[in-house]
């Protein structure tokens, strides 16, 4: 008989990914701010497309649950509403405020962080989708992807379909969650052969040159996306993976520590003593903002 082993997809392991994730970030920023090379670009957007992997799994698997009861109140509770708050501090800060720029920011128009602008509109379409057009939700995933991929810039262009690859998942998670070794291991290999081979193909000189245009976007999310599977399976086969606490723990706080670190960035001052100030200011300062988000907005926002 084959040997099987279920997809790992439950909570410990999601937040275990989403912690892998959320640190590969801040280490490729990091990195970008020593302006390494940029070879090291190449994990920080796979790990965003993973994320966005797992967000689309973990909303869908919720309304498998629950429906739409309660849906805004908790994205209110656990990411707008923290955002707002986390803007106006870092505005106040920063003494730059212009009204149009944060209409347009608290809008998610047009916003500072825009990962979490493009989660945002991720999780409008799915709410959408949901409430008018619940026979039809592929196909409104596949015209936001589409429009994401044509008319967004590069950076949610090679993004464009991630979300709606963890739904789908969801969505079929009794067909796919089971599988023999060999499956999964050709899943892997498949996709990493894919992203490698689209990668190796970007850095010709002669696709290089089209860098910004549309087509260079196809190429991206072919990339991407299909090495974000290979992230997503590990588990799978490190089973150990989901028994990381530390790594827990930053999934579970990755919406404070993406926020974070973005704006003490500047701390490090290209010195080993700055870089050392950065990680401590971060660790702290994500950990009060995650202790206020889990234990005062829930009396704030019932």
């Amino acid at each position: 008989m084959p040997q099987t082993m279920s997809l790992r997809l439950d909570v410990p392991t999601t937040n275990s990914l989403r912690g892998i994730s959320i640190l590969i970030i801040v280490v490729f920023h990091v990195l970008l701010y020593f302006d390494i090379s940029p070879v090291f670009n190449l994990p920080g957007s796979v790990a965003v497309a993973a994320f966005l992997f797992l967000s689309g799994y973990g909303i869908n698997e919720s309304w498998k649950k629950k429906g739409l009861s309660g849906y805004w109140r908790k994205k209110f509770r656990r990411v707008i509403v923290p955002y707002y708050l986390f803007l106006i501090i870092l505005t106040a800060i920063q003494g730059t405020f212009r009204w149009r720029d944060f209409l347009l920011d608290i809008t998610f128009v047009h916003s500072s962080f825009w990962f979490v602008e493009y989660l945002v509109r991720c999780y409008l379409v799915f709410w959408i989708a949901r409430r008018f057009f619940p026979r039809h939700v592929s196909a409104v995933f596949i015209i936001f992807g589409l429009l994401s991929l044509n008319c967004f810039m590069q950076m949610e262009a090679e993004q464009s379909f991630s979300f709606f690859c963890g739904l789908l998942v969801s969505e079929h998670i009794n067909k796919v969650g089971q599988a023999d070794r060999k499956c999964y291991l050709r899943v892997s290999m498949i996709c990493f052969a894919v992203g490698a081979f689209f990668y190796l193909f970007k850095a010709l000189p002669v696709i290089h040159q089209f860098k910004g245009t549309l087509g260079y976007n196809y190429i991206l999310l072919l990339i991407k996306l299909p090495l974000a599977v290979c992230l997503i399976l590990l588990p799978s086969f490190f089973r150990s993976m989901s028994s990381w606490k530390a790594v827990r723990v930053c999934g579970k706080c990755s919406l404070e520590l993406y926020l974070v670190h973005l704006p003490l960035i500047d701390l490090i001052h290209y010195s080993a003593e700055g870089l050392a100030v950065y990680v401590l200011l971060t660790v702290v300062l994500t950990v009060l903002f995650y202790q206020f988000d889990t234990k005062v907005m829930p009396y704030i926002i019932r």
